[in-house]
């Protein structure tokens, strides 16, 4: 999480580029598993949510008035029965201060905001939702049918999120730097271990826990699901394939055990080189202006 100051600014900068009315910002919730207290892990903010509160716990929402510039984060505090699980965490309150808001209200004082906007003739500003949960409770806020959210949703809004999102500042070129030379490491790690006999659920295992060694849980989340980083470990096994083809081999199939001698030997042939030479261009990344964080 930045500075608050750093969210202040791009909700200030969202109202002076919005006209009018009242803006509604989802933050996701828990994704069960079996039962509502058995989420799936990792927890997975919104982005935008994110990107303009930069706070990671579930069941919360951002409502910025436009009209009388300010701000309030909706949300209830943990009872006594997530306290058993999760411990001593944050108020919402707490959590406001953060990232620099006063008002705060719990989630059934949400409905009552919207309405108040929609009887004094001012519109309720929201993205295109894509979890069914909070599909669900935009209907029972805005009364809208989940079919039609998406054409429901502020093209106003929309456009002023993406106008913002689109251009990186240096703290933020700096963080996506950080996750860039994490993913370099990852996937280079990837291609150094692949070699016959071996399972995605293997390698991805390897490359999930350099993830978390650098505290990098969202990182393991995507990267071995990541067609680019399929599509780099099959070409490498490819190479080695067609290497061992061509040659005779007077050692026994490779093990996990085996392994560093193994890759030792196939740092020898040509085929090698080129495939760990190649990313070495990703030490030094270069972040585009269109990318998201």
């Amino acid at each position: 999480m930045f500075n608050k100051e750093i969210y202040t600014q791009r909700r200030e900068e969202l109202r002076k580029r919005m006209s009018n009315g009242v803006i509604v910002l989802f933050g996701n919730n828990e994704s069960p598993c079996n039962y509502p207290a058995n989420g799936y892990y990792p927890f997975r903010q919104d982005s935008s949510f994110l990107y303009y509160f930069g706070l990671r716990r579930d069941g919360l929402v951002g409502v910025i008035d436009i009209d009388n510039a300010t701000e309030m984060l909706i949300g209830d505090d943990i009872d006594i029965e997530d306290i058993v699980w999760y411990g001593s965490v944050d108020s919402v309150s707490d959590m406001a201060a953060q990232t620099g808001i006063a008002a705060t209200a719990p989630m059934k004082e949400l409905k009552a905001i919207c309405d108040k906007a929609h009887n004094t003739g001012r519109k309720v500003h929201f993205l295109p939702p894509y979890r069914y949960d909070t599909k669900i409770q935009i209907m029972d806020l805005l009364g809208i049918h989940p079919s039609q959210q998406k054409e429901a949703a502020s093209v106003e809004l929309i456009k002023a999120v993406i106008s913002m999102r689109q251009c990186k500042t240096d703290i933020e070129i700096a963080e996506i730097e950080k996750a860039c030379a994490i993913g370099y490491r990852m996937h280079t790690h990837a291609m150094q271990m692949t070699r016959p006999g071996l399972t995605e659920k293997y390698v991805g295992g390897q490359v999930n826990g350099m993830a978390f060694s650098h505290s990098m849980e969202r990182l393991c989340t995507v990267i071995p699901l990541t067609t680019s980083w399929k599509a780099d470990v099959w070409l490498f096994a490819m190479q080695v394939l067609k290497t061992r083809r061509t040659t005779v081999r007077t050692t026994p199939a490779p093990s996990p055990s085996m392994e560093s001698s193994h890759r030792n030997s196939w740092r020898s042939t040509a085929l090698w080189r080129p495939a760990m030479t190649m990313p070495l261009k990703w030490q030094s990344p270069v972040c585009s202006g269109t990318m998201c964080t």
